[in-house]
């Protein structure tokens, strides 16, 4: 017997494919951000599979939307951190000493 349903793993490899093939219509600058946009789903290919979802494109976008947010929390922390560091730095200059 053979499979009857297409895997999820192919459905995400056309995609990116047909993605990539846009992308070569993109100035270099985009084309790179593309292409780890792109590379970010991978990240859940497993969950995407394990969804099994006839919308397979939506899992890959929403994963790619996923990721960047999970990249601008990160970039908020680190800047806050940074920011506490060179505030604290800047109290102790002031202080009397």
């Amino acid at each position: 017997m053979g499979h009857t349903v297409t895997s999820q793993r192919i459905v995400i490899d056309t995609i990116i494919q047909e993605l990539k093939d846009y992308a070569k219509a993109l100035r270099e600058e985009d084309r790179v951000i593309l292409e780890d946009l792109l590379q970010q789903a991978y990240k859940h290919m497993g969950a995407i599979s394990y969804a099994c979802s006839m919308h397979t494109w939506a899992l890959l976008l929403l994963t790619i939307m996923m990721e960047e947010k999970k990249h601008g929390i990160h970039r908020c922390v680190s800047c806050r951190q940074q920011s506490n560091t060179l505030d604290a730095g800047r109290k102790r200059e002031q202080a009397p000493g």
